[in-house]
């Protein structure tokens, strides 16, 4: 019953985590519409490798009734290149959507697959994989968010960690995964009309509205 309730919790929490409709679901949901499947496939291994991740390190931190105090102490201390790297991964994905290059005629669902099969074949996937680790890491409230979630489970530490590790990993993969096809599904109910308009022009507005979020904070990292 112990490790169903790991599991049950490292299920729920990844679903609660996911949910909201960041920076990171937005390239998802890009990458789905366009049909670059490859690309998508990465990035989200990168997003699902660094969840599981973090979410295994707080569980072990909350069980072993560690002192979070280190990694406080570590954010803090590296704070200004964390600000940094944050910054950049933004400055990237903006301008990355608003300069790649585009077909410019309306995009239908019948078309994407065939548009896109050559771009795959020459896609660079591990960079897609890196954005998606890169971007993950980022997100401030990642790791405080599963140490809290952990630590109101309130579990015992009678459990192997080797086999909590695993059911987390397995729990944390289908709850991610979950809302990832819950947002698709929802896009498809309405990809007709938003496939009708110009990929480019949808794409270069998600570019600025990343590249005035960078804006944003760095007024805030820099001038507060």
């Amino acid at each position: 019953m112990v490790f169903l309730e790991v599991f049950i919790c490292a299920f729920i929490g990844a679903l609660l985590s996911t949910l909201p409709l960041g920076l990171l679901n937005i390239r998802l949901l890009l990458l789905f519409i366009k049909g670059e499947h490859k690309r998508l496939f990465f990035f989200q291994l990168g997003i699902l490798i660094v969840d599981i991740i973090i979410c295994n390190l707080a569980f072990i931190l909350s069980i072993t009734t560690h002192n979070i105090s280190t990694l406080i102490n570590f954010g803090k201390n590296n704070l200004f290149y964390i600000q940094i790297l944050f910054l950049i991964v933004l400055i990237y994905m903006g301008l990355n959507h608003i300069f790649e290059k585009k077909d410019m005629l309306p995009i239908k669902n019948k078309q994407v697959d065939n548009l896109n099969t050559k771009k795959n074949k020459s896609s660079k996937l591990l960079r897609h994989f890196l954005e998606g680790i890169v971007g993950t890491l980022t997100i401030p409230s990642l790791l405080p968010f599963w140490y809290l979630w952990w630590m109101g489970q309130n579990l015992n530490n009678s459990q192997p960690i080797l086999f909590a590790v695993i059911l987390i990993a397995i729990g944390v993969c289908i709850g991610d995964l979950i809302i990832f096809k819950s947002y698709r599904y929802f896009v498809q109910k309405i990809s007709e009309r938003v496939l009708q308009l110009r990929i480019a022009k949808i794409e270069k507005w998600v570019g600025y509205f990343f590249l005035f979020l960078a804006f944003l904070f760095a007024i805030k990292f820099f001038l507060y």
